[in-house]
């Protein structure tokens, strides 16, 4: 959500909950991870594979030489 941008009642609507549904989820997040702020629950998300994540430009490739 915060990497994209979203508002909060934006991203609530999107994900089909109340915003006061969504405050309630990310504190309980925050809380099962020991964190304080929405970007240290990120960083811990991506660190303990909460989430998925993707490479921002695939790998450069080398074209064959002849």
């Amino acid at each position: 959500m915060d990497v994209h941008g979203l508002t909060d009642p934006t991203a609530a609507t999107q994900l089909g909950l109340s915003p006061r549904t969504l405050h309630r989820r990310l504190r309980r997040l925050m809380d099962l991870a020991g964190v304080r702020t929405r970007m240290q629950l990120g960083g811990h998300a991506v660190r303990h594979g909460w989430v998925e994540t993707r490479s921002a430009r695939p790998a450069p490739t080398r074209p064959d030489v002849a």
